[in-house]
Parts: C-alpha cells; sequence; structure tokens
C-alpha cells in the first residue's frame, strides 16, 4: 500500500496475482452498435476483468478474432442521449455496482439492499422485502413502467400479489402520466426496458437504448416543465462492466449500483434543449 494510500484510508484496487503478457489493446473509438457475443459477465469473468488494474477485459473476451477483441476496448466519443445528458447534469464516474457480478444479485441490491448473499444469477423468488413493498407500507405512491416482461415480477416475492401488479402499467401509460397532472405523478418510479430490445444490454443495438432514454427525458422536460424541476431522475445499470473501464474499482463498504444522476438545472437555460436519436 502506498503511503497516500496509509494516509487517505482508501483501499487498494483489484490486482490479480502476476501481470498480464501478451498483446496489447490499446483503448480507442469504436462505431459499433451491436457487439457480439456478448461479453461475459459471472462474478469470475469481471473478476478477471478487472484483475491488474482492469487489464483483463481482452483476455476475458470469448473470441480469438483480434478484430472483435479490440471493440472490447472501444468506446463511443458520442451517444446522443447518454452524452448529451452527462454534459448538462451531474455524473457518478466512481458510483460502482454493489457485486462485481451479473444483473441479479445488483439488481436485488439496487431495490432491496441486499442479494440475499447471492452473487451470480438464479432463478429463484428473493423473499427480502423490497423497495416496492416499504413504499406501500409507507403509503406512498410508486409505480412500475415496463418496456416488456419486467424482472422485478420474477425476482421479488413481495411482487407477486394482486395489488402489487395494481402498480405495474406500459411504457405508454408513463408517457401518458407524465403529461397529465404533476399531483398525481407517483412519487417513485422505475422504468424498466425491454429487456429483448432496448436495454443496452449487448448484442442490443445501442440507439435503441438511446431512443428510450431520450425519449423518458423529453417527455419530463417538454411535457411537465414545471414537475420536472421537482423530478430527480437517475438512468442506472443493473450490471457491472463488461466493457472497459479506465476507473479501476475500489473495495469499498458500502455497496453501490453505477448511475448517471439527472437534476434540474439551477435555472432555465436555452442549452438545456431537447435529445435527438435518429
Amino acid at each position: 500500500m502506498s503511503a497516500a494510500q496509509r494516509a487517505t484510508g482508501l483501499p487498494r484496487p483489484l490486482r490479480g496475482p502476476a501481470p498480464l503478457v501478451g498483446r496489447p489493446y490499446e483503448q480507442q473509438p469504436t462505431r459499433t452498435m451491436e457487439v457480439r457475443p456478448d461479453p461475459a459477465h459471472t462474478l469470475d469473468a469481471i473478476r478477471e476483468q478487472l484483475a491488474n488494474d482492469n487489464g483483463g477485459f481482452v483476455r476475458n473476451y470469448p473470441t480469438p478474432d483480434p478484430a472483435k477483441r479490440r471493440e472490447i476496448m472501444g468506446y463511443h466519443e458520442s451517444l446522443p442521449a447518454t452524452h448529451e445528458l452527462a454534459r448538462r447534469f451531474a455524473v457518478f464516474n466512481k458510483y460502482f455496482c454493489s457485486v462485481p457480478g451479473p444483473t441479479y444479485p445488483n439488481r436485488l441490491f439496487a431495490l432491496s439492499g441486499t442479494s440475499d448473499g447471492y452473487a451470480e444469477n438464479h432463478n429463484r423468488y428473493y423473499r427480502q422485502p423490497s423497495v416496492f413493498r416499504r413504499l406501500s407500507e409507507a403509503q406512498r405512491p410508486w409505480h412500475i413502467y415496463r418496456g416488456g416482461i419486467p424482472a422485478c415480477v420474477y425476482l421479488f416475492w413481495d411482487m407477486n400479489t394482486p395489488e402489487a401488479m395494481e402498480h405495474v402499467w406500459p411504457m405508454s401509460t408513463f408517457f401518458r402520466d407524465v403529461a397529465g397532472d404533476p399531483a398525481e405523478f407517483p412519487a417513485f418510479s422505475l422504468i424498466e426496458p425491454d429487456y429483448a430490445e432496448n436495454d443496452d444490454h449487448p448484442p442490443h443495438h445501442l440507439m435503441a437504448g438511446q431512443r428510450l432514454i431520450a425519449d423518458v427525458y423529453n417527455a419530463l422536460r417538454v411535457q411537465r416543465p414545471r414537475g420536472s424541476r421537482r423530478c430527480s431522475s437517475s438512468p442506472t445499470m443493473s450490471t457491472a462492466v463488461s466493457t472497459i473501464t479506465s476507473v479501476p474499482p475500489r473495495r469499498g463498504p458500502r455497496p453501490e449500483t453505477p448511475r448517471v444522476h439527472l437534476r434540474p438545472l439551477r435555472r432555465p437555460c436555452a442549452e438545456a434543449a431537447g435529445v435527438s436519436v435518429d
């Protein structure tokens, strides 16, 4: 541990047992919109990817094709929705996953504060109280707006009741609600994308996810300009990184989920325009 780490109390990043040896692949811009094959994101795969200060992404990518391996080191210089929002609002670029692993544990942490001890995907009902149950107990209004089959329904035991399902609505209802009376808009809303189309998960086309983000933001900005100033929106991922990231994660006691946090600008600004996706 360095003197700076000892002084600040910051722990060391994840490291492998030995330096990686082989052909180097540098980070470079890419225009690829569909990544195939899907990068591995199991617990073991991501631990290998993050080893040696994020030096294992290429080695872990499940293809021997050098051209495809270069893609795992690629980054987009301009995505129409994500980058535009990042320029206008706050970005948490050191807000890491609860578990360096797959979807379910991180989604469980985000919506219930625990994965019940699991670090991999397990198809089962989880019985810990979800945030939706807590909201209902507190008599706070909430909705899940779904693009397809919502993951919450097949993960949380307490979501499988007629009362809970009354809070689950298709995405078309979100746009109707956002254009309605701000006083009737739920205190907490979760938007679940269509996990077969626009969830930003390889091999799905990136522009489908960009359109969803843009549509949601524009609805809040245009339909409810007053209400949106009292609204906080956080696009977030439920899976640890599987493509290269330049920020090595640190060991820490607080489990979190990476997200972009959108808060209203302090004053009206002509630059806060809509987001366009062709």
